[in-house]
């Protein structure tokens, strides 16, 4: 901002900051408590990180999924390969990767800034731009979850970065994207709304050639990494990353499970606030940041509307819209400065950043679903992760631990398996798309085992009768699963409650 800023204007930027550097410091709390905690905070994190354990401990990354251990695994090879070595020596944990996710976030920020610093020349600017991603709806558990996207986002965010900085060097400098972009590709399919907005601003440019051109380099990239990931997994990684993943259902045209109000809640209030703000302000030199959003947005919602997705699809868009939001609102500023209009400019930034504090009363007045306390609340649960005593059974944890065999853990009480140093096996939700599609079957490869008492411990997770998903989570979404447990198997004595609530029942061979 010009030195010349009014003082009731800096005071209003500073509380607007501030409020801004208080979501960070939740993120990193959190962040830092998520990474310490000893049980998931997320359904898929321990089959990821078997997975990872597995490719580096002498099995597949991409194992037949007729056979243990019984993972099918929907994403590209990158993160999981990097992250496994960590795990060989100690054994499966949670904090690798979830300290990959954290960092990669940071890093993110940082680019943000650095776009729009360099675009306004104001820090001021920089920070809100940098931090505004974290008024979203979906900072906890996504921005520190143990999974690959947080990486794939940070590269294809840095391609599209790098190519925004080049976009006036020569031909070959500004192709130098197309690495990341690459990265970005190998670590999860679907992140491709970098490269995807690179191409878009050399078109917007006039240079159809260039777009059309590193278009094809890229797709021929890509063919390459999936050739790899082919050959070296004998044939197994397009049956898992692309035909199974292909597979799961979309639903409508509109995400089923996504009603118009709860998107907007999770790509965030001051966002949005912010977005009616300056639209009408957007000009033609705003077309790295438009052509950004224009690819991202689109994406995310394509991609979200596929079974199991999640808002985290929305990163990069949000990213986007961020520093939009900070460059159009940096020069609506000045320009509203300029013309007298001080206590209209501060009243509407006081309001953006009033949006990130109190979140709004979703279900009932007790349940914030957005803004700043509601996060609060959740990094404040994922301390008491960290604090909570170790639930599970003495008796549990030594047929667990003592045996060569890996247990049955249904649904949540996967992590069980990882608090004790396993390999988990069998995503219930997976494999219960799997067997609907044809591509499975429990009478073949697992209730075989069950009838062996091949387990040493089988854990069945309670679910309330009003569970919309138990067609895909529950025990009774695999055939004669339940059956065949209770067959074999007897219950033991009293109930389990884990760390996050949910309850369970184990059982054990019958002699």
């Amino acid at each position: 901002m010009p030195t010349e800023t009014p003082p009731l204007l800096r005071l209003t930027l500073a509380g607007m900051v501030a409020a801004l550097v208080l979501h960070l410091l939740v993120l990193l709390y959190g962040g830092w408590s998520g990474i310490h905690a000893p049980t998931a905070i997320e359904y898929g994190e321990p089959f990821i990180v078997s997975a990872s354990y597995y490719s580096a401990s002498g099995g597949s990354l991409y194992a037949p999924v007729d056979d243990l251990p019984f993972l099918h695994n929907n994403y590209n090879p990158l993160v999981q390969l990097a992250v496994g070595p960590m795990l060989a020596d100690g054994g499966p944990s949670y904090a690798p990767i979830r300290a990959v996710t954290l960092g990669s976030i940071l890093f993110i920020l940082l680019l943000l800034a650095w776009m729009v610093r360099r675009s306004t020349g104001s820090r001021v600017a920089a920070v809100v731009g940098a931090l505004l991603p974290l008024t979203c709806g979906f900072m906890f558990p996504w921005m520190c979850v143990g999974r690959v996207d947080g990486f794939a986002t940070l590269c294809s965010v840095g391609a599209f970065a790098w190519a925004v900085a080049h976009q006036d060097a020569s031909w070959r400098r500004r192709a130098w994207f197309l690495v990341l972009a690459w990265v970005a590709f190998a670590a999860k399919q679907s992140v491709v709304g970098g490269c995807g907005a690179a191409l878009l601003l050399a078109l917007s440019r006039g240079r159809w050639k260039e777009c059309f051109g590193l278009g094809l380099v890229f797709t021929a990239g890509c063919a390459a990494i999936v050739g790899v990931a082919q050959w070296l997994s004998d044939g197994q990684y397009w049956l898992h990353a692309i035909a199974y993943n292909a597979s799961h259902d979309r639903g409508s045209w509109w995400p089923q499970t996504l009603p118009p109000l709860e998107m907007a809640r999770a790509i965030g209030w001051p966002l949005l606030l912010l977005a009616v703000l300056i639209l009408p302000r957007v000009r033609r030199e705003d077309a790295p940041w438009v052509c950004w959003l224009v690819v991202t947005l689109p994406l995310a919602f394509l991609l979200v509307r596929k079974s199991g997705s999640h808002m985290h699809y929305f990163l990069e868009s949000v990213g986007a819209l961020s520093v939009l939001g900070a460059i159009v609102g940096t020069r609506a500023v000045r320009a509203w400065t300029s013309l007298g209009w001080t206590r209209r400019t501060a009243a509407l930034i006081a309001l953006v950043a009033l949006a990130s504090a109190p979140g709004i009363p979703w279900k009932n007045p007790r349940t914030w679903q957005s803004g700043g306390y509601f996060k609060w609340q959740q990094a404040k649960g994922l301390r008491r992760l960290v604090d909570s005593a170790d639930p599970v059974p003495a008796e549990v944890r030594r047929r667990i631990t003592s045996s060569k065999r890996s247990p049955l853990l249904l649904a949540q009480t996967a992590t069980i398996a990882i608090e004790c140093g396993r390999p988990a096996i069998f995503d219930v939700a997976d494999f219960a798309r799997l067997q609907a599609l044809g591509r499975w079957s429990a009478e073949d490869r697992l209730l075989p085992m069950i009838r062996a008492r091949r387990f040493p411990v089988v854990a069945i997770q309670h679910f309330k009768p009003d569970f919309t998903d138990g067609h895909l989570f529950t025990v009774d979404a695999i055939d004669g699963l339940k059956a065949a447990i209770e067959t074999h198997y007897r219950p033991l004595p009293g109930g389990f409650v884990d760390r996050s609530k949910h309850e369970a029942t184990f059982w054990v061979p019958k002699d």
